[in-house]
């Protein structure tokens, strides 16, 4: 784990440093792109594969630790008896909510499908 740890403080410490030597100093004026641009200036094409492919690695990561993170909180909810009991069913294998998952895997596909205006309204009422 602790190896894993140094090795990941490398692999976004150096690349940022990178981009910021070569590219614009102000990084508030970056753009959607720019750590692309800059790594295909420091590496060409293998870099820019690297970079995007890290980048849908750390999204996918992101959105499993969400996910996950929702619902263990559903779970609790239901062990504490204020929720539907069905929440804490867990995995025998894996130890994981399944049943909060799917409930938040769905509730997260019906969100995706539905325009941003519509759900930052629904988050103000």
């Amino acid at each position: 784990m602790f190896f894993s740890n140094i090795l990941l403080i490398i692999m976004y410490l150096c690349p940022l440093g990178i981009g910021l030597a070569l590219g614009n100093d102000k990084y508030t004026d970056w753009n959607v792109g720019e750590f692309i641009r800059i790594g295909k200036q420091v590496g060409g094409r293998p870099m820019v594969i690297w970079f995007a492919l890290g980048g849908m690695v750390a999204a996918c990561g992101l959105f499993n630790s969400s996910l996950l993170t929702a619902a263990e909180a559903l779970a609790f909810i239901s062990r504490n008896r204020m929720g539907p009991k069905f929440f804490q069913f867990r995995s025998p294998w894996f130890h994981t909510p399944i049943v909060a998952i799917a409930v938040t895997s769905t509730i997260t596909c019906i969100l995706v499908l539905m325009p941003l205006s519509a759900i930052l309204r629904a988050e103000m009422v």
